[in-house]
């Protein structure tokens, strides 16, 4: 089956995006009822209302239908793979100036991600990348993601059928990704690594703490104790 075309997302997937425009709208009637308000200021109240109902129905979907990892076939998976769509497509069509752009200003990019299920450490830490399906992403307290870099946690394949391979990406402590780099499926960068700019990290790859990698794809270049001699 055409993964896209499916029966779910011609049906379920507009009746979920009508429903949250709809109660977006329905709450600005409210609000006006309140006070009258300009056509400007509507506009924008709509905009972040539909943000806020979103935001909420993406958590109801991550409550009821827990997006989990594995590799998951669109014929005997259908309905984990459907359910990975629909938060994509409301992720890509509803929340696209923040979500896809990356519009919003990196002090508060981690507020964002943790709104979209992103497992975050304390304190601040540094997003100058994109973070997709950040439910299945961790960055922990001190990292660092550099500018234009794309943390990926899904990736296709096709055999004989559509595959949907998805895996959690972990950045631990005082980790940083280098910018324009791109982190596939299923990584993890140990405490203290460091992946060089434009650097591609294959699925599944495990990078030990105190490492600098770099390439395409990426391999080990040095120890961090080695340079600090």
């Amino acid at each position: 089956p055409n993964r896209f075309m499916s029966w779910k997302d011609l049906v379920i997937t507009p009746l979920v995006e009508t429903a949250i425009l709809t109660i977006s709208y329905l709450s600005v009637l409210l609000l006006n009822r309140l006070d009258a308000f300009s056509l400007f200021t509507n506009v924008v109240l709509f905009y972040v209302l539909m943000i806020i109902w979103t935001l909420l129905a993406l958590k109801i979907i991550r409550v009821l239908f827990p997006i989990r990892e594995g590799i998951f076939s669109y014929t005997d998976s259908s309905l984990t793979c459907y359910i990975w769509n629909l938060h994509a497509f409301l992720c890509i069509t509803n929340l696209s100036l923040h979500y896809i752009n990356g519009l919003l200003p990196p002090p508060t990019r981690k507020l964002f991600y943790s709104a979209l299920g992103a497992k975050m450490g304390r304190g601040i830490i540094s997003i100058g990348g994109r973070l997709v399906d950040p439910h299945l992403i961790t960055v922990e307290e001190s990292a660092m993601i550099g500018d234009d870099a794309l943390l990926t946690p899904h990736a296709y394949a096709r055999t004989t059928t559509d595959i949907l391979i998805l895996g959690r990406i972990e950045i631990k402590r005082n980790a940083i990704v280098g910018a324009k780099s791109m982190i596939m499926p299923g990584v993890t960068v140990g405490e203290n690594s460091m992946i060089n700019a434009m650097s591609l990290v294959p699925m599944n790859t495990k990078i030990p703490p105190n490492q600098i990698w770099g390439g395409n794809p990426a391999v080990k270049i040095a120890e961090l104790a080695e340079i600090r001699r």
